[in-house]
């Protein structure tokens, strides 16, 4: 179905709510940010118009048209009120998605009632409404030609306001910063759309109502008891060629973009350093500048743990053969903070040699640390899950548990990475091989949907590509989502006989790998593969994670961040550093 345009003027005003009146359901859920801002008084009705152009950043503000009639003294009907943009939504979602749904259910809805709204604040429909001689603009109504509104009863301070730790606010909280595209083939571009919802018939199952453009109250509902997690649910109403934005991949220091991230080794310390986009090249250094001894260091990674946005450190330390401890540096926004031990203990797989992962094996929104080491038997390779508890929880990790034993020469491990690739919101495991007698390998395995109680938690481990005519040397891998289709896909930067080439191994359902090349380094400005590491992150806050390549240069280090597009890259920022390349590791 063909999606209405912004309109203008009072036939296209009339139109959109029609198409409001069809697409609009009982309210959807609202997203909310960790710390809410306090609702607008509303003394006086507004005179302006809401001004927000971003597709990427919710908005501040809604205008809203009061169409009910309520008690002295608050008599609202027929006023335009400004209102905070978290409360409208958390207040429509009160009204309209029950806490009796099951939690993934309510995220996709979640999603859907934000967009709805944000819609039609940045593609306004020109509704206006006279009040004492003085005509007001407002965004939507507060009825269910729009979606249901009611602070009265819902709102701030009521008894029906969405307390913390609901569900609700649980849901608000992991989608904040997310929003959908459809993409288009015709323009390759994609576009930000409105979004709508039903109630749906009451004998619909999981997914038999959907159009690509609304959900369903009764019919999502039974795929979250079903076990799908929101983002299959999102994509099994709203496909075809939906994204599901989630911007500023790999934000270190709290500016939202992403950030270029590398860990300096030399004279027996690793030291973190961080480089912004929009400040000046930093000279050698960080504004997030972290030292650990490698006495006893096992191995480092990134990852959200606190669930503020921004990406924190943690490392292990070996204490014995098979134990160790798992210390963790939280982001400030300007540095890293000061060390904690968040678990100690059996690590289950030898420690020398492993290497520390951290990626949502739960789809819970909160990131778990994972080990991958040795198997108990020659040849062999196991991944055990510490579960990251409630943000609220004094112990932070859980014992680790056994995600997967399998058949693989940990000898044999090039490099290992987690990434969601079939987009149901959990981990999956990337290993890379270098093929004997030359050429690249990769194998993957899918943590299952739902996820058993018990082992095995993922599926197959089975090759998923294999070039033997690549060069390992000339070949760099790393992992993320480049396309903003909501899978995360191996990003390759290949070299060979000729100019270096760009490619995207795109995430499928099932694990499986699409190769796709997208671009080729001009000649006027080589790239040394050989002598170049590969990072990922999302520099332009546009939901599609940036190739973020470490060149040697002279006696320093080229930092050179090409921008993800759907079938290319563009230049981004480029520094110059001098530190020697040979000590830079992307983290």
């Amino acid at each position: 179905m063909r999606r209405p345009q912004p309109a203008r003027g009072l036939f296209a005003v009339m139109s959109s709510l029609l198409v409001a009146i069809l697409y609009a359901l009982p309210a959807s859920a609202a997203i909310a940010p960790a710390e809410p801002q306090a609702a607008q008084s509303f003394d006086a009705p507004s005179k302006t118009c809401t001004k927000w152009t971003s597709t990427m950043t919710p908005p501040k503000t809604i205008k809203v048209l009061r169409t009910a009639s309520t008690s002295p003294p608050a008599k609202v009907k027929g006023t335009v009120q400004t209102v905070d943009f978290y409360e409208y939504v958390a207040t429509v979602m009160a009204a309209e998605w029950p806490e009796r749904y099951p939690i993934e259910t309510i995220k996709a809805g979640a999603i859907a009632t934000k967009q709805f709204a944000w819609y039609y604040i940045k593609y306004p429909r020109g509704g206006t409404k006279w009040k004492d001689g003085t005509k007001y603009c407002y965004d939507v109504l507060d009825s269910t030609v729009d979606q249901w509104y009611r602070p009265e009863k819902y709102g701030p301070g009521q008894s029906l306001w969405p307390a913390e730790g609901s569900k609700i606010r649980q849901a608000m909280d992991v989608t904040w910063d997310q929003s959908l595209r459809k993409y288009q083939y015709s323009t390759r571009s994609s576009r930000f759309f409105l979004t709508g919802y039903r109630a749906g018939s009451g004998s619909a199952t999981c997914g038999s109502d959907k159009t690509g453009f609304k959900l369903f109250h009764n019919s999502t509902r039974k795929c979250g008891y079903d076990g799908l997690k929101y983002r299959e649910i999102l994509r099994l109403y709203l496909n075809p060629r939906l994204e599901i934005v989630s911007p500023g991949a790999n934000d270190v220091i709290g500016t939202k973009h992403g950030d270029a991230s590398a860990m300096q080794h030399s004279n027996g310390q690793r030291t973190t350093r961080v480089w912004t986009p929009g400040q000046p090249a930093p000279d050698g250094g960080s504004n997030a500048g972290l030292s650990l001894s490698t006495a006893d260091l096992i191995d480092y990674a990134a990852g959200d743990l606190n669930g503020d946005g921004r990406q924190d450190l943690a490392w292990l330390k070996k204490t014995g053969s098979t134990s160790g401890r798992i210390v963790v540096a939280l982001s400030d926004g300007t540095n890293y903070g000061d060390a904690q031990e968040w678990w100690s203990g059996d690590t289950v797989v030898p420690v020398n040699g492993s290497k520390l992962l951290i990626g949502d094996f739960h789809a819970d929104g909160r990131q778990d640390v994972a080990i991958f080491g040795r198997g108990s038997t020659d040849r062999t390779s196991r991944l055990v899950v510490l579960k990251r508890s409630k943000y609220t929880n004094a112990t932070e990790l859980g014992n680790p548990v056994l995600w997967l034993a399998f058949s693989q020469d940990f000898d044999k491990v090039a490099s290992v990475w987690l990434g969601d690739l079939s987009g149901d919101g959990r981990s999956d495991l990337v290993v890379r091989q270098n093929v004997e007698g030359g050429g690249v390998r990769l194998k993957t395995a899918v943590t299952k949907s739902p996820l058993p109680k018990s082992y095995p938690r993922m599926g197959t481990y089975k090759a998923r590509f294999e070039d033997t005519s690549l060069i390992p040397s000339k070949v760099k891998m790393t992992v993320g989502d480049a396309n903003r289709d909501g899978r995360d896909d191996v990003l390759m930067l290949v070299g060979g006989g000729g100019r270096a080439v760009v490619e995207r191994l795109q995430g499928r359902k099932l694990g499986g790998l699409k190769r796709v090349k997208i671009w080729t380094a001009p000649k006027s400005d080589p790239i040394p593969v050989q002598k170049t590491r590969l990072g990922a992150a999302d520099i332009d806050y546009d939901g599609r994670e940036d190739f973020v390549l470490y060149s040697a240069r002279g006696t320093g280090t080229r930092i050179r961040i090409l921008k993800a597009r759907y079938d290319t890259v563009r230049q981004g920022p480029d520094w110059r550093v001098n530190i020697p390349w040979e000590d830079i590791r992307p983290y």
